[in-house]
């Protein structure tokens, strides 16, 4: 399994998909670790991040093994968690928003990152995570794509699609 996943969904009012990472390690210390990343899109560079920690003593005995596969679905449900409570709060606020049942879905972890990036979206939101996380693997990842330039488009025709 990775050290770092990417989930996205769609949510009717954005403007494009919410994006999720999570990661999933044991530091140098040997101590189990996992965050969790959330990118709003259309928020003016929005973000939110997560650290959550465990103590590898109380799982001895414990029928669940404490390991990165579980790390990552812990760090997929809290962010999950925090979306649905994020969009209730922004329903209430504008009524007009629809509350919808959040899909994710599982995503290349590196193409959807770096398409992401090439696009010229989330880039502030991106460099901050990579400030932020504690994962070797993702910081190097988005280390490794940031000297990329972002594709340019020109559009071939002005006609409305309707």
């Amino acid at each position: 399994m990775s050290e770092f996943q990417v989930y996205t969904t769609y949510i009717p009012s954005w403007p494009d998909r919410v994006t999720v990472i999570t990661t999933a390690f044991f530091n140098p210390g040997g101590y189990p670790k996992c965050e969790y990343f959330i990118i709003l899109p259309g928020e003016e560079g929005r973000w939110f991040g997560c650290v959550i920690s465990f103590n590898r003593a109380s799982f001895e005995n414990c029928p669940i093994k404490l390991d990165e596969e579980f790390m990552h679905e812990e760090a997929l449900q809290q962010a999950t968690q925090w979306l649905n409570i994020h969009q209730n709060e922004r329903q209430q606020k504008n009524p007009q928003y629809p509350l919808v049942t959040l899909q994710l879905v599982k995503e290349d972890p590196e193409k959807c990152l770096f398409s992401l990036w090439v696009r010229g979206l989330c880039e502030e939101q991106i460099l901050k995570i990579s400030d932020k996380t504690s994962s070797p693997k993702l910081q190097d990842f988005i280390y490794a794509i940031t000297p990329i330039q972002k594709c340019s488009t020109k559009p071939l025709s002005m006609e409305s699609i309707s």
